[in-house]
Order: C-alpha cells, then structure tokens, then sequence
C-alpha cells in the first residue's frame, strides 16, 4: 500500500520590507516568499539560505524549523507551513 500524505497546513505569515527573525511556536517543515520589491530578498533556515530575486516566488521544504531569518530592504511576504 502507498504511503499517507499529510498536507502542510498554514502555521503563520509575514510580510515587510526590512531584515527581521520570523518565530513561530510550531514547527514548521516548509515556507513560500513572495519577493515583492525591487532588491533580492535572502530567507535562512538553520543553515540553508535562498536568495529570491526582485518579482519572484521561492517555495521550498526543510527540516523542522521554528525560525525565518529574512534579510530585505523591500517589500516581501512569507508564509510558513508545517504538520
């Protein structure tokens, strides 16, 4: 038989426009940025960074995390997923 899939659910959301660290009080296991500014937009995860260029969208899986750490000077928003 096939494995269970359990959908992510939405665990929190952020947006802004300056470098910030994101916290949630559950673990997550996955994020999408939206970059919405005309700067690149670099979001960390332990010790895995992703820089998103201007007009672009990054979504990705990690190992559990509890922290974002984005570093921006323009507008981006965030959303963070987990179990």
């Amino acid at each position: 038989m096939g494995k269970t899939i359990i959908p992510l659910a939405i665990k929190a959301s952020f947006s802004g426009s300056t470098s910030t660290t994101h916290t949630v009080t559950d673990v997550c296991e996955a994020l999408s940025v939206v970059n919405r500014g005309a700067t690149d937009v670099t979001v960390t995860v332990e010790d895995i960074s992703v820089t998103v260029a201007a007009d672009e969208t990054f979504s990705g899986a990690f190992r559990d995390f509890t922290a974002v750490i984005v570093t921006a000077s323009d507008a981006y928003a965030l959303v963070v997923m987990g179990r």
